[in-house]
């Protein structure tokens, strides 16, 4: 199904959701190490 069907849905428990919140964060985190270690090799 493409990401842009408006028929498409998806339904997430609250333990569900905690987890994405708590992935999400934490790959932001990574992403900011990334980009300062990047940042420092110039």
């Amino acid at each position: 199904m493409p990401p842009c069907d408006a028929d498409a849905a998806i339904a997430l428990t609250p333990e569900d959701e905690k987890a994405l919140v708590m992935r999400d964060r934490l790959m932001q985190q990574r992403i900011r190490q990334l980009e300062s270690i990047l940042r420092e090799d110039r």
